[in-house]
C-alpha cells in the first residue's frame, strides 16, 4: 500500500478508532473499516 492511500484511510477511520480506544482493549483498522475488542468479548 502506498503512503497516499494509507493516509486517506487513516483520515477516514481515525475519528472512529480514537473513540473506540477510550473503551476498548484492542482496535484493528482494516481497509473496510474499524473493529474493536472490548473487555469481556
Amino acid at each position: 500500500m502506498k503512503f497516499t492511500p494509507f493516509k486517506k484511510l487513516m483520515e477516514e477511520v481515525w475519528p472512529r478508532a480514537e473513540e473506540l480506544l477510550k473503551t476498548s482493549k484492542l482496535v484493528n483498522i482494516y481497509d473496510e473499516g474499524v473493529a474493536s475488542l472490548n473487555e469481556g468479548d
